[in-house]
C-alpha cells in the first residue's frame, strides 16, 4: 500500500512539473530569436558574411558550375541588405568577384591549397535586389574569365 501511495505522489509530482514547465515556457512572453546582423546596406560591402551573422539563412539566388568540379553560388541576405558569392572546388589561382552596378567590388583569390580544401566566399556587397548581383569568375592564373547573374547561363 505504501510503494502505491509513493508512487502514486512521484506520478503526479512528475506530471506537474512537466505540465508546469509546459505552461511556463507559453506564457513567458519571450519572442523565438531573431538573428541579430551586424551590418544593414551599405555598412556591408567589404564585410565578412560569418562575422557579421548575414551567412545564417541567407537565399541562394544561382548556381552555376563554371567547369567540372567548380561551384559557384550567388547568395543574398534581406536582413543584411548584402550579397555574396560562395565558391567549392576552386583551384590555386583562381579568383572570384562579386559585384553590384555602381558599387564596390568585393574579391576572393586563392592563393594556395589550404584554400582549395574549403568553401570560400567573397567579402559582401550592399544591395536590396538580389537580381542584380554578379559573380566573376578567372580560373586559374592565366585563365579565362567568365561573369554570371542570377539569370542562367554566362553573361
Amino acid at each position: 500500500m505504501r510503494v502505491g501511495a509513493v508512487l502514486a505522489v512521484a506520478l503526479l509530482g512528475a506530471v506537474w512539473l512537466v505540465m508546469a514547465g509546459a505552461w511556463r515556457s507559453e506564457s513567458s512572453g519571450v519572442p523565438a530569436a531573431e538573428p541579430e546582423f551586424a551590418c544593414h546596406g551599405q555598412r556591408c560591402t567589404g564585410q565578412d558574411v560569418i562575422a557579421t551573422r548575414c551567412g545564417m539563412h541567407p537565399e541562394t539566388v544561382s548556381t552555376h558550375r563554371p567547369e567540372p568540379g567548380i561551384r559557384i553560388d550567388l547568395r543574398y541576405e534581406a536582413g543584411c541588405g548584402a550579397g555574396w558569392a560562395r565558391v567549392w572546388g576552386q583551384r590555386v589561382g583562381d579568383v572570384f568577384t562579386v559585384s553590384v552596378a555602381g558599387g564596390e567590388p568585393q574579391t576572393v583569390d586563392v592563393p594556395d591549397t589550404y584554400a582549395t580544401g574549403r568553401r570560400l566566399h567573397t567579402p559582401m556587397v550592399a544591395t536590396d535586389r538580389p537580381e542584380t548581383l554578379r559573380v566573376c569568375a578567372r580560373l586559374g592564373p592565366d585563365g579565362h574569365r567568365e561573369c554570371y547573374t542570377p539569370a542562367p547561363g554566362p553573361s
